[in-house]
């Protein structure tokens, strides 16, 4: 239109004149239901908590590792029971008794102290005794070990007394008897029906020593088996 016809009439971007448009009333809607916190309303995707982190397989595994390794360790000591076990009863070396410290004191006539007993190893075992007091002077070794390397240990205790400037020579003890003494060490060595078996009396420190052969062999003659 080119002039308006009433009142609300409204003229376009055209220059033209149009009527007013009706008015509608905003549209209500009812209020939705209700739901408690946390709970899934319809067309809701469920909560999915985020991954992990990484980390948490490493408690686990560490307590498996663990178990493992102690596993392995408790079977190691087993086996190596076992084993040394087997070994003695054909070879001997590791059922030694050490004597008592009274016992070798009386057999060398001075004080010493002990046993010290090392641990057994297969097919080895040693009994250490030192001096009772900073007055008294010997040091007591004995070692058992296995008849398989009796001839090795002997040939190599016959040497060292060469080298140490004394004179190796055979005892009636057990079956390849050897003893020697020198200023710092007295040394007997012998095979017996499960083991052999080794003395030596020593000065502590490497001190000089009167000649203690006959007090080791003595000490020999009593654990020999």
């Amino acid at each position: 239109m080119s002039a308006p016809q009433g009142p609300g009439w409204q003229q376009g971007p055209d220059g033209r004149w149009y009527p007013a448009q009706p008015q509608y009333p905003a549209q209500q809607y009812p209020p939705g239901p209700g739901y408690p916190p946390g709970q899934q309303y319809p067309g809701q995707q469920p909560y999915l908590p985020p991954p992990k982190s990484s980390r948490s397989w490493l408690i686990p595994v560490l307590v498996i590792v663990g178990v493992i390794v102690l596993s392995g360790i408790a079977f190691t000591w087993w086996v190596a029971t076992k084993v040394g076990d087997a070994v003695s009863n054909v070879t001997g070396g590791t059922d030694m008794t050490c004597p008592t410290g009274a016992e070798i004191s009386r057999l060398l006539g001075a004080n010493v102290k002990g046993p010290t007993a090392a641990p057994e190893f297969f097919v080895a075992a040693a009994c250490y005794y030192q001096p009772a007091t900073s007055s008294d002077l010997y040091e007591v070794i004995i070692v058992s070990g296995s008849k398989l390397i009796a001839d090795d240990e002997i040939a190599s205790m016959k040497s060292e007394g060469l080298s140490a400037g004394a004179s190796p020579h055979s005892i009636n003890v057990g079956d390849k008897g050897v003893a020697w003494a020198s200023t710092t060490k007295s040394s007997a060595m012998a095979v017996g029906e499960k083991a052999l078996v080794g003395v030596e009396v020593q000065g502590k420190n490497s001190t000089e020593i009167p000649n203690q052969e006959a007090a080791a062999v003595a000490i020999l003659e009593k654990v020999i088996h």
